[in-house]
């Protein structure tokens, strides 16, 4: 899954004082017979929802209310057009009460990386994201 957001909006969001996020919703099949959709969020927060606020923090959100913990791996990089330039990784036993996972993409990339000029992380102004998932033993 590949979800791009164009510098436009990225900088638009920076240039805000309150609390705000980006939301990028996509859906992929779970692993169980019968096949079920499963539909995520990557909320991404260049500002406001960090510690500071030169943070680019990252969430992973499962919108499948489940019954009981399903273990997911993820893979979320910044990628351009050949290579991925930032990855971070992680595994999170999602379920009804923990539904999210931090990436901690913040430990890896800052807004100053992203808004600096010609920034090595955006591709024709956009930031592209390419999220993995899968089931986890």
């Amino acid at each position: 899954m590949h979800a791009t957001l164009r510098s436009g909006q990225f900088l638009a969001i920076l240039n805000c004082n309150c609390i705000h996020q980006v939301p990028l919703r996509f859906t992929t099949r779970a692993s169980a017979v019968p096949p079920q959709s499963w539909e995520w969020e990557l909320k991404v927060y260049p500002k406001g929802f960090t510690s500071t606020s030169e943070d680019c923090r990252m969430v992973l959100y499962s919108n499948l209310i489940l019954d009981h913990a399903r273990p997911v791996e993820f893979q979320l990089s910044v990628v351009d057009d050949q290579r991925s330039l930032v990855t971070v990784t992680g595994r999170k036993n999602f379920c009804k009460n923990r539904y999210t996972a931090d990436t901690e993409m913040e430990k890896k990339l800052s807004v100053a990386d992203l808004t600096a000029p010609n920034s090595p992380y955006l591709v024709n102004d956009c930031l592209i994201l390419q999220v993995a998932l899968r089931p986890s033993d």
